[in-house]
């Protein structure tokens, strides 16, 4: 086996004052940070066939378990837009596509400004990328890595990065056979780099390539099973440091977790075993939920024969506690991650690991954040982790009361899918029908609405590319209210407490349906949908349209206009 990872010595000293996450001067940073960073940017001379399409979309990479978050934002008539951004770590990346023209990819600074002149628009190279400029504090730095990113020999970048995913997650190969094609990638990458020659982007793009490489190191030893804390090169992946958060630094947190999960965490957990850990959770939920969580450790302490009367009572217990956030699969996963990666990993990187555990689900985000609170030690991490806290139990908050105030349809009107279970205030009218066959469930939907064409949207809270794209959905079907086209929004995968808390949260109206697991495998498969979120379009006489919508960010109510024609 390989005795080491590194192909060549760093050619790119990281610049004074530059620091990673995790660092002593992050307490600084912190301290003094603004709330949100500001990037700000203006398109020129767009023709008017561009303007008629132009808009702007932007997804913030996020140590968090949902890995990306979308952002507001708006391209004025006359070209600028202006972006604020949670200021939570150094050097954020940020996806920002500004419709017809660029996709780029931006490192954030505040005072970072960034001008496209449509009409001088032209591929990239190594030297220059023509009617693209970034100016004020990281603005080279943008510049190169956009142009090394996009445009610097593509073709060869991407066959290396193909060649780096089949030995990661490839289903052949030995634990030798594959590092050592990750090896040879990783030689190949940085030879690209050398390549290109950057001037100031050289030390950030390096560790860029050195944290793809550990991810990739880590998925082939999960792949193979390989405990990897006796290989010499074990010290660089365990003093690897992120100096800020991307793709890359993201998906090496969220390798490492996946490989102490996997080799370190191998028993399964029963109830049991499992409730006493929930004991600080519980301990802040309602008065009703502690009950339920004493009568659950009660039944599991009792250790109930499988079937019996109080094995059922115990799994409905549980399943009211996980509903409720009290009881979180991901707080079980991040006390039995920083319990294996005590030994073997600095304090720094456990903290910053574990945020990528908290998950997405606002109820069971609070559980999670409040034991981490419990257990980190950087004083710039509690910090954090207080303020976001806070702004998670403002959005429960807000959740509980759009829940509190659903209430029965007016009228009593039924439909072909029958009355609501409920309506929440923004007007989503809640339906489950699970008796039904899915084929059935479709044919009572198209029923509901005669004459109307039908935008099926498959989705699921713990689904973090539908939940980026659920606001551009509603704000599509809002655009085209009174048009002869209704949404229909599929609970997938998912159970009625989070479905309901994600509806309420994002205050969705329309027609929404809690689908059951068969329901689901059956209209996927039907359509077929290979994935999440997954769309189909059934005109107005009836017929399936596949591959008409994509994806919501990318499309303008006109596009969706054409197709009722």
């Amino acid at each position: 086996m390989a005795a080491a990872l590194r192909a060549a010595p760093a050619a790119w000293p990281v610049p004074a004052g530059i620091f990673p996450l995790g660092d002593e001067r992050m307490e600084a940073w912190s301290a003094q940070r603004r709330e949100n960073s500001v990037l700000t940017g203006r398109v020129l001379n767009l023709t008017d066939e561009q303007r008629a399409k132009a808009g702007l979309s932007a997804s913030l990479v996020t140590l968090r378990a949902t890995g990306q978050e979308t952002l507001a934002g708006e391209l004025r008539p006359d070209g600028t837009f202006r972006l604020e951004v949670p200021a939570t770590f150094p050097r954020q990346q940020l996806w920002l596509r500004i419709r017809p023209v660029a996709y780029l990819e931006i490192i954030l600074a505040e005072g970072l400004h960034m001008e496209i002149d449509a009409a001088r628009l032209a591929p990239a190279s190594a030297e220059a990328h023509p009617g693209l400029t970034f100016t004020g504090p990281d603005g080279e730095l943008n510049s190169e890595v956009n142009r090394f990113v996009f445009a610097f020999q593509k073709d060869r970048r991407l066959g290396i990065e193909r060649r780096q995913a089949e030995a990661a997650r490839g289903k052949t190969g030995t634990f030798a056979e594959r590092l050592a094609a990750l090896i040879e990638a990783r030689r190949d990458y940085e030879a690209l780099l050398r390549e290109f020659a950057p001037k100031v982007a050289g030390w950030f793009l390096q560790h860029e390539i050195e944290a793809g490489h550990h991810d990739a190191v880590l998925q082939a030893a999960v792949a193979t099973r390989q405990p990897l804390e006796s290989e010499p090169f074990w010290p660089e992946i365990a003093r690897h440091a992120a100096f800020g958060v991307t793709n890359d630094q993201a998906g090496f947190l969220r390798a490492l977790k996946s490989y102490f999960l996997t080799l370190h965490t191998t028993r399964r957990f029963t109830p049991r075993d499992s409730l006493p850990d929930f004991a600080a959770s519980a301990a802040e939920a309602p008065p009703e939920l502690q009950a339920v969580y004493r009568e659950a450790l009660a039944l599991a302490v009792g250790a109930p024969a499988p079937g019996s009367a109080e094995a059922g009572k115990l799994a409905a217990a549980v399943a009211r506690l996980q509903e409720a956030g009290v009881v979180s699969a991901h707080l079980l996963m991040m006390k039995r991650v920083r319990e294996a990666a005590g030994p073997l990993l600095p304090r720094a990187t456990i903290d910053l690991m574990s945020l990528t555990l908290v998950p997405r689900d606002a109820s069971e985000a609070r559980t999670v954040i409040a034991e981490l609170q419990r257990e980190a030690a950087q004083l710039w991490l509690l910090r954090y982790l207080d303020e976001d806290r806070r702004a998670t139990d403002r959005r429960v908050a807000a959740i509980n009361t759009a829940l509190a105030q659903s209430a029965p349809p007016a009228g009593g009107t039924a439909t072909p899918l029958g009355a609501p279970q409920a309506v929440l205030p923004a007007g989503a009218a809640l339906h489950h029908l699970p008796d039904l066959g899915g084929r059935e469930l479709l044919g009572r939907i198209r029923a509901a609405f005669p004459g109307k064409a039908l935008v099926l949207d498959f989705w699921g809270p713990w689904c973090s590319p539908c939940m980026a794209e659920l606001p551009h959905s509603a704000r599509m079907h809002a655009a085209l209210r009174g048009e002869p086209v209704e949404f229909v929004y599929l609970g997938s995968r998912t159970t009625d407490a989070p479905w309901r808390r994600a509806i309420a949260e994002l205050r969705l109206g329309g027609t929404h349906v809690l689908l059951a697991p068969a329901q689901v495998d059956e209209l996927m498969a039907f359509f077929g949908l290979g994935g999440f979120p997954g769309y189909a379009f059934i005109d107005r006489q009836g017929e399936h349209r596949p591959r008409a919508i994509s994806r919501f960010s990318a499309m303008k109510p006109d596009d969706i206009r054409r197709l009722l024609r």
